[in-house]
């Protein structure tokens, strides 16, 4: 099964692509490249997609829910599976974060985590939160839990 991990943003969201239990390429493309997006989304089987925190500025929920939107049409329009995946319920699985863990305690526990599964230093955390959120889509899948 491949598995495509994203995290929306509204310039460059990161993605991060699985088959089976491998990590097979991670990174981030300009979210106005719909071509390179839709042939990424066309090699999986299932689109996880991060939902955004209630928390957000409104501007900021608006743009996020725009891209999220998109690609999750994207993945829609060539018949895959859609996970929407809570950022709440991947961090406190994949980090083993409380609900009150810091921002920036977070992402410091994203990017070592995710370093530690690709076998490299992954700097940016967006690629890392992706790469997270692809792994929590398959342990979930695992255990029989696909969501739309």
């Amino acid at each position: 099964m491949h598995i495509l991990g994203i995290d929306p943003s509204v310039q460059d969201p990161a993605y991060c692509l699985m088959s089976d239990k491998k990590i097979v390429n991670y990174g981030k493309i300009l979210l106005e490249e719909m071509d390179s997006w839709a042939r990424l989304i066309s090699d999986a089987d299932v689109v996880a997609i991060e939902t955004q925190y209630v928390g957000l500025n409104p501007r900021s929920a608006i743009k996020l829910s725009f891209c999220a939107g998109m690609l999750g049409g994207i993945a829609s329009l060539l018949g895959k599976e859609i996970m929407l995946v809570s950022p709440k319920r991947w961090q406190a699985k994949m980090l083993k974060a409380k609900a009150k863990s810091g921002r920036q305690v977070l992402k410091h526990l994203s990017k070592e985590i995710a370093s530690a599964l690709v076998k490299e230093k992954i700097n940016d955390p967006d690629i890392a939160d992706a790469i997270l959120i692809c792994e929590y889509a398959r342990q979930k899948i695992a255990n029989g839990g696909l969501t739309r």
